[in-house]
């Protein structure tokens, strides 16, 4: 479950916990998008408990991989290829993906994965704002609280997710965001039994 991050005195993670959707536009929810208070099952305080889980546990997301960072600080990765490095942005900065986009980048970090003792993202969470193995690079803030990210692995065509019953599925890299993102919610009534 864990692997060495070059560079790095840490043992890194490759199995982050979802914390949810991550849909940071929801105006009548200030968390969303957030560690805390979200909508999946795994997240900073949570006390889900299975009953909690109304969309049915065959149905939920809990952990899906991620590719561990390279150990290349401050430098921007290869052309499009974001599957190690994560941009960085300011301490307190509200992650929406037009303050994520590669060319703005402030500072991009390529210890994903690494310091999993932490439990927040980057390092232990991810969320399913984004496709899995997206084009578009994960980006979190300074503080680690707010963040787009995607499960990531070298398959090809997908990722494997773990599921709240403790089922094992491969999802498609190009499975309809709407599903995908509904698979990481606990309790939306978006049912989705294949994605």
């Amino acid at each position: 479950m864990t692997d060495a991050v070059p560079n790095s005195a840490y043992g890194g993670i490759s199995y982050p916990a979802c914390v949810g959707t991550g849909n940071v536009f929801d105006a009548d929810d200030a968390n969303d998008g957030s560690h805390m208070n979200a909508d999946g099952v795994i997240f900073a305080r949570s006390k889900i408990g299975f009953g909690q889980i109304t969309d049915g546990t065959s149905n939920t997301v809990v952990f899906s991989e991620q590719l561990l960072g390279d150990g290349v600080d401050n430098q921007a990765p290869p052309l499009g290829d974001y599957r190690h490095r994560v941009i960085e942005l300011p301490m307190a900065t509200q992650t929406t993906p037009s303050v994520c986009a590669p060319a703005s980048a402030p500072k991009w970090s390529g210890q994903r994965g690494a310091k999993w003792v932490n439990g927040h993202y980057a390092d232990a969470l991810y969320n399913h704002f984004l496709r899995p193995s997206a084009g578009e690079p994960d980006c979190h803030n300074g503080f680690h609280n707010f963040a787009i990210t995607s499960a990531r692995s070298n398959h090809a065509g997908g990722v494997q997710v773990g599921l709240c019953d403790g089922s094992v599925r491969f999802v498609s890299e190009s499975v309809d965001l709407f599903l995908w993102r509904a698979s990481a919610g606990r309790s939306d009534g978006k049912v989705v039994t294949e994605f």
